[in-house]
């Protein structure tokens, strides 16, 4: 179990963006939320804009550089959320993503995997859903809308 008060299923790319953009993370009917992140991202740069925000939002983040080390990261810590890049060497967030949730039917509980992407075609959205994923976002975070799935 995570030390968060967070629960999981109130993960979205919504909530993680208005979190990140307010630089806190807090809902209007309780205290600052906390919450354990794991951030897959192969890019260094994109690794720290994404870590210092949510960092500034009250969450912890642990990174990834690609899918292979996400899934066995997984393994041994528990996450709150998942950020997933599509597009990474060794194994992409696809290819993960439907490997975490593979290992989730052996009676791991259901992480929230949002993907993140520079690629905001609609088509792209329906293959991160259709993969597993539970939300999407758009890179550069900075210029994010809404997200909804």
């Amino acid at each position: 179990m995570c030390s968060s008060d967070l629960d999981a299923s109130e993960f979205s790319g919504e909530a993680l963006v208005d979190d990140a953009e307010t630089g806190h993370a807090e809902d209007e009917h309780g205290p600052p939320r906390s919450g354990h992140l794991l951030l897959v991202e192969d890019n260094p740069v994109n690794q720290e804009v994404v870590r210092s925000m949510l960092e500034r939002a009250g969450y912890t983040v642990i990174i990834a550089e690609n899918g292979k080390e996400a899934v066995g990261s997984t393994l041994a810590t528990a996450y709150d959320a998942i950020l997933m890049d599509l597009h990474m060497p060794v194994m992409d967030g696809f290819a993960a993503t439907r490997e975490i949730r593979e290992l989730e039917k052996q009676g791991n509980r259901r992480l929230p995997i949002i993907a993140l992407t520079a690629n905001a075609l609609p088509e792209t959205r329906e293959l991160c859903l259709k993969a597993g994923m539970d939300d999407y976002l758009t890179k550069p975070v900075r210029q994010i809308g809404r997200a909804h799935v």
